[in-house]
């Protein structure tokens, strides 16, 4: 009898077919690039009544460390003052490495499952409502290519005692698009798929499909192994001889600064409780290590975690400097204080991107409707605070715009654009508007919003100028 999977699991060239879609839609999502990955910052919002319209202004631990002691690098780049780590060990490393707010609160997987039982799901109770093993061939990264023997480790999983079947290959989005999982259906097995790395549905994928199962297995510790335990499943190793890595370059800095844990003591005692041929012993003492170190005892309460987000958007904003230019790339943890979305940190911005001011009485933005990109009229629509909208149809050129502002309290500012482009086939980001500066006033310097046209000579005095003044 097949799997009655929920999210399309079993479909996996549809899910993964759109992952430049999706890795594109998220890459500005978020202010931590953590907090993007397998749908996080969503599930952080459900568990805690989080406003949809903001970027989450925390970061949080996207895979199950291994030594608490060793920060991820994008974690400390992003520059939020608040860092959700699964333990307290580890929020204190955090904390010793300049971020001011480290909280332990354990792993987000417990956070969907509370999500999930709300909705009314609830995980097989007794073993017999389960079967066969769900197999988590070591994946690749977008920074590490892992190549292995496929097609034998594929021969040792159809080779499993009858107990052990039917077997499921889960095969990580950049190794489907690799063709790697071509071992697997060559060999007669199913295959599927929790999704792209950015898709927000990704952990629930991987609850859903990992909680029919009875067994799971890997041939290497990753994150899958904790995961898979807190989902149910008897975990065993199956070595598949050995594995290569060859860490890729990546020039946004995001993933290249994953710590190296191959050697520590938490792999040493995870190989420990994963023998092949398993035994019982080992998986009750599998489930009470994973709890540990999955943080299952820091879990907070939904008041907490709405409490923890309130208090570090504050923080985020109080570190905000008065003006913001792009004449160059600016520091991520600069561009975070401002709360953006839809903001890349050379200034290019999506047809939907927001900013927060923390106070003052007015905004003056110089922008740039891209020739090269557009042609004709475009529509750009403002809206301040979430009330009041502006809308100004406007050609290719440079603009001076002025914004009233409410003093005394923050104040978002969505952009809206009828379009966005590639910026060109080297650079495939969608985009529809360029910021090249900004600057929040104390001064009410108009009562209601106005938009200018200007030549570049006036851009570069206006820039000018706004830095002057800060």
């Amino acid at each position: 009898m097949p799997f009655d999977f929920s999210y399309s699991q079993d479909s996996p060239a549809s899910l993964v077919n759109r992952a430049d879609e999706v890795s594109r839609l998220a890459a500005v999502r978020e202010l931590s690039a953590a907090t993007s990955y397998y749908g996080i910052g969503d599930i952080f919002r459900e568990y805690a009544g989080l406003p949809e319209a903001e970027p989450l202004a925390f970061g949080a631990d996207h895979y199950v460390p291994w030594t608490e002691e060793a920060p991820h690098h994008s974690d400390l780049t992003a520059g939020l003052p608040t860092f959700l780590a699964t333990t307290e060990r580890r929020a204190k490393s955090y904390a010793e490495q300049g971020i001011s707010n480290a909280i332990g609160v354990g792993s987000p997987i417990h956070y969907l499952r509370s999500n999930l039982g709300k909705r009314g799901w609830h995980p097989p109770e007794t073993e017999s409502e389960r079967r066969g093993t769900i197999a988590f061939p070591h994946k690749s990264t977008l920074g590490i290519e892992r190549n292995f023997d496929y097609a034998a480790f594929a021969d040792e999983l159809v080779n499993l005692p009858d107990e052990y079947h039917p077997v499921v290959a889960c095969v990580y989005w950049q190794d489907y698009l690799a063709g790697r999982h071509r071992a697997y259906l060559e060999a007669g097995l199913q295959v599927i798929t929790c999704g792209h790395v950015f898709d927000p549905l990704f952990l629930h994928r991987f609850i859903d499909a990992s909680s029919r199962f009875r067994y799971a297995c890997g041939n290497a510790i990753g994150s899958s192994y904790p995961l898979a335990v807190c989902c149910g499943c008897k975990f065993f190793l199956l070595e598949s001889g050995a594995i290569s890595e060859n860490r890729v370059d990546d020039s946004t800095g995001r993933i290249m600064g994953h710590p190296d844990e191959s050697d520590c003591e938490t792999i040493t005692t995870l190989r420990q409780l994963a023998p092949f041929p398993p035994c019982a012993e080992s998986f009750a003492k599998q489930e009470a290590f994973v709890e540990g170190l999955t943080g299952k005892k820091f879990q907070k309460t939904p008041g907490k975690i709405y409490e923890i987000h309130d208090q570090s958007r504050k923080s985020a904003l109080k570190l905000q400097r008065k003006f913001q230019q792009f004449v160059e790339p600016v520091p991520l943890a600069e561009l975070n204080r401002w709360l953006p979305r839809g903001i890349y940190t050379d200034g290019w911005a999506r047809n939907s991107s927001q900013l927060t001011v923390r106070d003052g009485r007015s905004l003056i933005l110089c922008l740039l409707f891209p020739d090269e990109i557009f042609s004709g009229a475009r529509s750009l629509r403002m809206t301040v605070g979430g009330r009041d909208s502006i809308e100004y149809s406007l050609t290719p050129g440079y603009y001076k715009l002025w914004l009233p502002l409410s003093s005394g309290e923050s104040t978002m500012i969505r952009f809206d654009t009828a379009t966005e482009k590639e910026l060109s086939p080297e650079d495939s980001r969608g985009v529809a508007l360029r910021f090249l500066a900004w600057r929040c006033s104390e001064l009410p310097l108009r009562t209601v919003p106005a938009c200018e046209s200007i030549g570049w000579p006036k851009v570069e005095a206006l820039i000018a100028s706004l830095e002057d003044d800060s």
